[in-house]
């Protein structure tokens, strides 16, 4: 949802349009903008992109360029590399959802090189060795997890595939395998032989609960194992992947990207603004997200947003929006979409066991 050349949206009007077109038909609709996103206007273009996601089996190990890298590696590959923005995203969990996010403390890291031989003989014994003498909570260690990333993803895959044939024999030994084996398993199913299978060792497993979001700077490792999302990004389809993945890998790229941070991944549970609002805004200027509720027999009148929003209807009954302009009531349907141009107040109401929830994203209007 957005205006992003891979997969831009249209408007459900007489006759149908692109949603670009709408907006450069009425200028008004772009007020609010971040002042990077100025030129935006005279293309008609949100300094966001909105989804849904749906994942049944785990999305690649990647990262997304920062502005000045997105720039160099979209002017030297633009047939990889579509545009040349950065793309921090928020992940916001719709269902239970599973994820790997940031790299681990290096103690977590230097367990699992201890316990785990297969990951340790890919990682490699001087790099595993540098890292075991360096790690400890108060110094970084930024250099000797780059070394040893950097060994394990480029491991030659007759390597791979050998360690990974002796790790899953190991643990199909195990009474009970711990939840990070158990998810190696997994994994190692649905992308039989690929390196990404160890990646668990290296990154936070976590879990979101409905109503927890994620916030993923640029040049930070993750993927996404299961569950539905929804998912707020700068307006950007640049993807450096490494794993679990047929795609092209562009390995040497993210390993020079990553910014090696390591500790627990930040979830996040947003702002409860009044009754029905909690919004999620992440240190990022194009976008914050918001979730709306509404029980049986609600009505609620939104403040109005001071920059386009787009809102899905991700559950709906007995429900239905209005607008002074528009006074007759649209009954609400799950997976629907709507716009909301800035200034607009949305007059939202259920009936007698009816229920809405809507998530929505919009510029970022709470950045100081």
């Amino acid at each position: 949802m957005g205006t992003h050349c891979n997969g831009p949206a249209d408007a459900l009007l007489e006759p149908s349009m692109p949603l670009t077109d709408v907006l450069l038909n009425h200028p008004d609709m772009m007020e609010g903008y971040p002042l990077e996103y100025a030129q935006s206007k005279a293309t008609g273009e949100l300094p966001y992109l909105f989804k849904i996601l749906s994942v049944a089996k785990a999305l690649s190990i990647q990262a997304h360029p920062d502005k000045c890298l997105a720039e160099r590696i979209h002017g030297s590959h633009p047939e990889l590399y579509k545009d040349p923005n950065h793309k921090p995203e928020m992940a916001l969990a719709l269902t239970q959802m599973e994820a790997l996010c940031q790299f681990r403390a290096p103690a977590e890291i230097v367990q699992f090189l201890q316990t785990e031989p297969e990951f340790r003989a890919l990682c490699g014994e001087t790099e595993a060795q540098a890292l075991e003498d360096k790690a400890n909570p108060e110094t970084p260690c930024t250099d000797e997890l780059k070394h040893l990333f950097g060994s394990f993803m480029r491991r030659d895959q007759d390597m791979v595939e050998q360690q990974l044939g002796l790790l899953l024999d190991r643990l199909s030994a195990l009474d009970q395998p711990s939840d990070t084996q158990q998810l190696i398993q997994r994994l190692s199913f649905q992308y039989p032989g690929d390196i990404g299978c160890f990646c668990p060792f290296l990154l936070n497993y976590v879990t979101l609960q409905p109503g927890e979001a994620m916030f993923l700077a640029a040049n930070e490792p993750h993927a996404y194992l299961s569950g539905d999302l929804a998912e707020c990004m700068a307006c950007s389809d640049n993807v450096i992947r490494s794993g679990l993945t047929p795609k092209f890998k562009d390995v040497d790229l993210l390993c020079e990207c990553l910014t090696y941070q390591t500790g627990a991944a930040p979830i996040e549970r947003g702002q409860q603004v009044d009754q029905h609002t909690r919004l999620f805004t992440p240190p990022v200027p194009e976008f914050e997200m918001i979730i709306t509720s509404l029980g049986s027999c609600d009505e609620y009148l939104t403040s109005p947003n001071h920059s386009p929003m787009l809102t899905v209807v991700v559950e709906a009954a007995e429900a239905t929006v209005c607008t002074e302009d528009h006074p007759e009531p649209l009954i609400l349907i799950t997976g629907q979409v709507f716009f909301t141009p800035p200034g607009i107040q949305l007059k939202l109401a259920t009936k007698q066991g009816g229920m809405l929830s809507l998530y929505s994203a919009r510029c970022n209007e709470s950045l100081k």
